[in-house]
């Protein structure tokens, strides 16, 4: 497979233990979000990922910043804006 960052729903639980084992315990472990950067397949990759919480003037969160990279694929910069509710 090309390298692929892919993103899953661990937010269930009151911490990150309960979190993953929450998750560990569904039976459908689908990402949410996937995006593939092409890269060939590494034997001994360099992969990097990494995240940040952008914050409103309240404080408040206001975004999710991801950064992916792997060596001979480039890397992306992809942001989430905050979910909020639907009637």
């Amino acid at each position: 497979d090309a390298v692929v960052l892919y993103v899953y729903d661990i937010t269930k639980g009151d911490n990150t233990v309960d979190a993953l084992k929450l998750f560990n315990e569904k039976a459908d472990k689908s990402p949410v979000f996937q995006y593939s950067l092409l890269g060939p397949v590494n034997s001994a990759p360099g992969t990097q990922t990494g995240y940040s919480i952008s914050k409103d003037a309240e404080g408040k969160d206001d975004k999710l910043t991801l950064y992916t990279a792997s060596a001979d694929a480039g890397f992306v910069v992809i942001d989430f804006p905050k979910k909020t509710l639907t009637d």
